[in-house]
């Protein structure tokens, strides 16, 4: 049984309820939304764009690399690791304005 626990007392402003559930299961059931919920598209939105922003191809160096150690191969997957972070931050930042969670 879902119970709301702020029991009225959170401002109108506050956009996000506090829910009490007796069990996982309860709190599972909770996240579904029905299929006439009118908040579904833009969940589904949500979810797609986040998808697509996760899952984004971006290009690896092309060709087998050699290291003379462990060390060497390590330090350039970082630094293509923190390449590819950056990027995924920046394109991050540009999208933000776009997409809002529901």
């Amino acid at each position: 049984m879902l119970r709301n626990c702020a029991s009225g007392l959170a401002s109108r402003s506050d956009p996000l309820p506090v829910y009490r559930f007796r069990t996982l299961d309860e709190a599972r059931r909770a996240l579904w939304l029905k299929p006439d919920d009118p908040r579904l598209p833009d969940v589904i939105r949500f979810v797609w764009t986040l998808a697509d922003e996760l899952t984004f191809y971006y290009p690896r160096p092309p060709g087998v690399r050699k290291f003379r150690s462990i060390e060497e191969a390590n330090a350039a997957r970082e630094a293509w690791e923190t390449e590819r972070v950056r990027w995924l931050q920046a394109r991050h930042s540009e999208k933000q304005q776009q997409v809002n969670f529901p």
